[in-house]
């Protein structure tokens, strides 16, 4: 077994370090780890591109369970948007969610002319969000698919060398018999 190990180690590690480059480099970087304004649940979004506060605002809008129906209030948040206002979903009497991107200018509360308030909350804003680095996230990628791939390749090979030798007691028994 260790003379069989050393002949498919060179091997091993040469598909590895392929599975892992392929990865790191196919991998989606733009990793985010966000936490929903509405359910308080934490969500890990990916992306190709660093993403907008559009982008992200709708990735959490088809992450987020207590949201229903989803590509209607993509469309809706665009709609009141393109008009000058925002979406809000109502939490209480006191509370809502805005579903808009997150724009620091903008104040998240709801102030009526009559002087009453609604404390608002946005769905997503950086503050409740983690940003990983583009070089951590494809190290990730490379450690992930060198060991999954070598781990692989050695399950493979084990697997091969019990089956022939598992061949080999057969065909003595048939031999023999």
């Amino acid at each position: 077994m260790i003379r069989l190990f050393k002949l498919v180690s060179a091997p091993v590690l040469i598909v590895g370090l392929i599975a892992a480059l392929g990865t790191a480099y196919f991998g989606r970087p733009y990793l985010y780890w966000t936490k929903s304004g509405y359910s308080q649940r934490s969500f890990l979004l990916v992306f190709d591109t660093a993403p907008s506060e559009e982008m992200l605002l709708d990735a959490v809008i088809y992450k987020e369970p207590l949201i229903k129906q989803k590509i209607q209030t993509a469309e809706q948040w665009r709609k009141a948007q393109s008009e000058g206002s925002r979406l809000f979903i109502k939490l209480d009497d006191n509370r809502s969610i805005i579903v808009s991107p997150y724009s620091a200018e903008q104040k998240a509360d709801i102030v009526f002319p009559d002087g009453g308030r609604i404390k608002g909350i946005w769905l997503t804003e950086p503050q409740m969000r983690i940003h990983f680095p583009v070089l951590f996230v494809r190290l990730l990628y490379f450690i992930g698919g060198f060991v999954s791939s070598v781990l692989t390749v050695l399950l493979f090979v084990w697997l091969w060398y019990f089956a022939l030798a598992r061949l080999r007691e057969l065909s003595q028994a048939i031999r023999g018999g």
